[in-house]
């Protein structure tokens, strides 16, 4: 029976338990953290914008109050515009209305032929009947069914009014809290003084949850700022630029009040990928109603302008302008949206990304907060190898495949078959070891492996993949080598990506199978006539039958070269050496590039012996032997 691990489950209970207050203490406090979350949102944004008029010699208190002054009256323009072009609307919607009921009605219409009409004539009157079969009266269970019967009117008196302290406590909370006024007085405050203290303030922070690791504290925060600065001014450089076009081509369309249209897409964008179609529900409703112009078009046009804009700015501006993402996954905005909605309200929708993107970097930073860093994360949580692992674990080849040729765009032979087969074989190995895979699944992880390493740079592929090192030697070379296993089929594969890149240099390299006896690999050296062997173990299993099929070649072949590849080995490699064998024709490598390296400096003395007498190394059958694999 596996040992409980005893120790993290009261931290795991106590991190579930601080995340369960944190977010009631966020819900029960939202009338205060609001305003303080915008303040400090705008203060990211204007930042940049007071530390570069400080640069210009203006001092810190005229430079914040300038671009706090800038920024708000920017926003009470546009509240300003988006209030003025609203009135219009009303007014002119009244003109409207006779050719929206025609609409409608001709919409039900065209629903009651239908089978959905139908069935919904079929319910209304199946309610009629039995609603009219009730008594009419209130008592029992039925009271229900008579609740549109007129009951008695109800006296209403208002008892115990407020005294003159209460009134007053209920307009200073109205006003501080519940107005907007208020609520934006608040905000300002907060900006300015967020601003001129900024230095102070991020002091204090880090202090106060960062004493000790002054270095993590401080990244932190940078990257927070930096993530945040750059996202707010690229979206709402792009926002801009989408509502100035939206509003232009709705204007040329034909449909009313397209500055109103323009500014509302603009601001609903900062929504998370729902905000820019929420926007664009009014104004194609009203294309299809207004009868002047292009009338049968216009509803197609408008519907055609937001998906033309939004591929635009979704395909390149954003990938143009965001240089790096924000950090977060597009699931894990979509989900934060969501719940920040549900906690603050349409401001939560607002903030949800950047306040998302916090999250983020405090988990990325601070230990205990892993996980959120895993659930909200743009980046991969595993590991190349463990990635390719993984889904030959799920029986899922074709995926595994082509995570290997993705990782091949950019990796060499050499780079593809040691980052990432390699740590998936040793991988492998342990979870054999640990009993966690049996011998049936192993030899079929290790066929797969086989087969698709083959087929990257196997002896049939004949032209070197791209970023291939040229042959080092002559492609007529006779100098033969052969990969022996030590013993299961992870040696086995290893050996054969060897033999794969020590063709692909020109010599003539061959592998040989796991299932054969170790009589039968010693062997296929003299059938091979090779001049080096190398022998293919993978740890953890690897130093003792390394070491007997060493001894056992050493004693048949006392000049053989023999080169044994402990693949990923960890430790002193000179003590597993000397372990190994005292000999100095025995190499011992623990990577494929130290292999080929050691293979190549093996046999120098007969290359330079095959080019004194102009012909092969080789003494019989002159004619290279391809690589086999069983």
């Amino acid at each position: 029976m596996p040992e409980l691990d005893v120790g993290s489950r009261p931290s795991r209970f106590m991190t579930v338990v601080s995340v369960g207050v944190v977010i009631a203490g966020l819900y029960i406090a939202r009338d205060v953290l609001v305003p303080v979350a915008v303040a400090l949102l705008l203060t990211f944004l204007l930042a940049p914008l007071v530390h570069r008029l400080e640069h210009l010699r203006v001092p810190r208190i005229p430079a914040v109050l300038l671009s706090v002054f800038f920024s708000f009256a920017v926003l009470g323009g546009i509240g300003w515009l988006i209030s003025d072009q609203a009135t219009e609307l009303a007014v002119k919607i009244g003109s409207y209305q006779s050719d929206i009921e025609r609409k409608i009605q001709t919409f039900h219409r065209s629903l009651g032929s239908g089978a959905i009409g139908k069935a919904s004539e079929a319910i209304n009157q199946m309610a009629t009947a039995v609603a009219t079969s009730q008594p009419a009266d209130n008592s029992g269970g039925s009271w229900w069914l008579n609740r549109g019967t007129p009951q008695n009117p109800v006296t209403v008196q208002i008892a115990g009014a407020p005294d003159g302290s209460s009134t007053f406590k209920i307009l200073g909370d109205a006003l501080l809290f519940v107005t907007p006024m208020g609520q934006t007085v608040i905000v300002v405050v907060f900006v300015i003084f967020m601003l001129i203290q900024r230095e102070d303030i991020r002091d204090r922070v880090i202090r106060l949850i960062g004493h000790g690791r002054l270095t993590v504290t401080t990244r932190a925060l940078d990257d927070a700022s930096t993530r945040i600065s750059r996202y707010l001014l690229a979206q709402g450089g792009i926002n801009a630029a989408f509502g100035f076009l939206a509003g232009t081509g709705l204007y040329f369309i034909g449909v009313p009040n397209a500055p109103l249209w323009g500014l509302l897409c603009a601001l609903l964008r900062f929504i998370p990928y729902l905000g820019v179609w929420i926007g664009a529900i009014f104004p194609i409703i009203l294309s299809m109603v207004v009868p002047n112009g292009y009338y049968a078009a216009r509803p197609f046009l408008t519907i055609g302008l937001f998906v033309f804009l939004e591929i635009l700015a979704s395909n390149v501006a954003e990938p143009l302008l965001f240089s790096s993402s924000t950090g977060v996954s597009p699931l894990a905005i979509l989900v934060a949206a969501v719940f920040w909605t549900w906690l603050w309200g349409g401001v939560g929708l607002l903030l949800s990304t950047p306040l998302t993107v916090l999250i983020a970097v405090a988990g990325k930073y601070v230990p205990q907060l892993e996980f959120l860093d895993v659930l909200l994360g743009d980046q991969p949580v595993l590991s190349p190898p463990e990635r390719y692992y993984q889904r030959l674990l799920a029986d899922d080849p074709e995926e595994a495949e082509d995570l290997l040729e993705e990782f091949a765009k950019d990796r060499t032979p050499v780079e593809l078959y040691s980052q990432i087969i390699l740590p998936a074989l040793q991988m492998m190995e342990r979870a054999h070891r640990r009993g966690v895979l049996n011998e049936q699944e192993r030899s079929f992880i290790a066929q797969i492996m086989r087969d698709q390493a083959d087929a990257l740079y196997g002896p049939t592929v004949s032209k070197p993949a791209e970023g291939q090192s040229p042959p080092i030697v002559p492609r007529d070379c006779a100098v033969r080598i052969v990969c022996i296993p030590a013993q299961s089929s992870a040696d086995e594969v290893a050996g054969l990506m060897l033999a794969n890149l020590l063709n692909h240099q020109g010599y003539s390299a061959s592998s040989v199978s796991a299932d054969t006896l170790a009589s039968e690999r010693i062997d296929s050296i003299s059938a091979t006539d090779a001049h080096v062997a190398v022998i293919s173990s993978m740890p953890p299993n690897a130093l003792a039958h390394a070491r007997y099929l060493c001894k056992r070649i050493q004693t048949r072949f006392p000049e053989m070269r023999v080169v044994v590849g402990m693949w990923n080995a960890e430790g002193n490699l000179d003590r597993l050496r000397k372990r190994l064998s005292n000999d100095p024709r025995v190499q011992l490598v623990s990577q494929l590039d130290e292999a080929l390296t050691a293979i190549h400096q093996a046999v120098q003395p007969l290359l330079m012996r095959s080019e004194d007498n102009s012909s092969p190394a080789a003494p019989s059958d002159p004619s290279p032997q391809t690589a086999s694999s069983s």
